[in-house]
């Protein structure tokens, strides 16, 4: 018999693979899923940088919100001062000549006083701007006025009150100058006429009717000159009446300040 001549290494090999080997194929089960738990953890620098994208948003929002309340703000505005535009301007009263106009007087008053002295430098110009105002203007300076008179009386009431006055007094002067005039026109007028009546009587020439100075023109000049004395003193008046009633408002609105400023000083205890 033959006998095979192995190597004591080799055979060592062969029964180490046989030992290790069944251990490692695979098994006809599957093996069951791994399951990876992922566990986030930020860095400090991550930490500093959102924190500062937050603050860097917050600031811009807070700026944009500023803007953007100054932007309504000023819109408002816009809106307010056209309104009040239109609310000035008269529809049926162009600007286009009148306003020229205007410019002119108030140009041509500041040439002419140039020479002159000082107050009446200052005074000329804005009273021929007013004159051709009222003049080429009215209903558009009318409207001006009152806007101008209403926020004298909401921020300068004492102001309005002082001017209001003069101007009461200044219509009763007027009142009185004009009564004057008329006592001295009619009593002129009865002197011309009797000395006419003298006249008349002794020479028999007929000159009131040449004069025009019949008994129904008398009349009709009495009675012109009665409506304009009438109208005159009903102005009057009524600047007397507004003035009195502002007067006594504002004395209301001081009683009262007055008494809650005492109210205020000495409180009351209650028991």
């Amino acid at each position: 018999m033959y006998r095979l001549r192995v190597p004591r290494r080799a055979l060592l090999a062969s029964v180490a693979a046989t030992a290790v080997f069944p251990d490692s194929k695979p098994s006809i089960y599957s093996a069951p899923e791994t399951q990876l738990l992922l566990q986030e953890t930020h860095s400090p620098l991550e930490g500093y940088i959102a924190e500062a994208r937050r603050q860097t948003m917050g600031t811009l929002a807070t700026g944009h919100a500023h803007v953007q309340g100054a932007v309504d703000r000023w819109i408002g505005v816009e809106h307010a001062v056209e309104s009040r535009v239109k609310s000035l301007l008269v529809p049926e009263e162009p600007l286009t000549p009148g306003i020229l106009y205007v410019a002119v007087a108030a140009l041509t008053g500041s040439v002419l006083a140039r020479s002159h002295a000082l107050p009446i430098r200052v005074a000329l110009p804005p009273l021929l701007l007013c004159a051709a105002s009222a003049h080429f203007l009215p209903k558009t300076s009318h409207n001006v006025a009152t806007y101008a008179g209403e926020l004298e009386e909401r921020y300068a009431p004492r102001v309005k009150q002082f001017q209001d006055t003069g101007v009461a007094h200044t219509a009763m002067t007027w009142a009185m100058l004009a009564e004057a005039t008329k006592e001295g026109r009619e009593q002129v007028g009865r002197g011309t006429e009797s000395l006419v009546g003298r006249v008349q009587e002794r020479t028999g020439l007929k000159l009131r009717e040449t004069l025009g100075w019949s008994e129904g023109a008398v009349g009709k000049a009495k009675e012109e000159v009665g409506k304009a004395v009438h109208a005159v003193e009903a102005k009057a008046g009524e600047a007397k009446k507004g003035i009195d009633a502002k007067i006594e408002q504002a004395k209301g609105t001081v009683d009262v300040k007055v008494e809650k400023a005492k109210e205020e000083t000495h409180p009351k205890h209650v028991v």
